[in-house]
């Protein structure tokens, strides 16, 4: 969501505790002031990674503001729960 008065500029990326194949369909996008889009993700870990739930950092960079927003997003496939 771009709370800008302008339109901005913002960079997408996708950390993980451990061994991950990440894919970001739009990493980096601009978008007009007050409007928001969805952007596909897609994350591929190892079997042998997944114990439990894991815990990935989507990291959000305005380019506007230089505002960096870092939210948590659990991964969760059927070894995990």
């Amino acid at each position: 969501f771009n709370k800008n008065p302008e339109a901005s500029k913002f960079t997408l990326e996708l950390t993980a505790p451990v061994p991950a194949e990440v894919v970001i369909g739009t990493p980096e996008l601009e978008l007009a002031s007050l409007s928001d889009t969805r952007v596909r993700v897609m994350v591929s870990i190892p079997r042998q990674h997944v114990t439990g739930p894991i815990e990935l950092t989507l990291k959000v960079t305005d380019a506007a503001s230089g505002t960096v927003r870092e939210q948590p997003v659990r991964f969760l496939s059927p070894m995990s729960v």
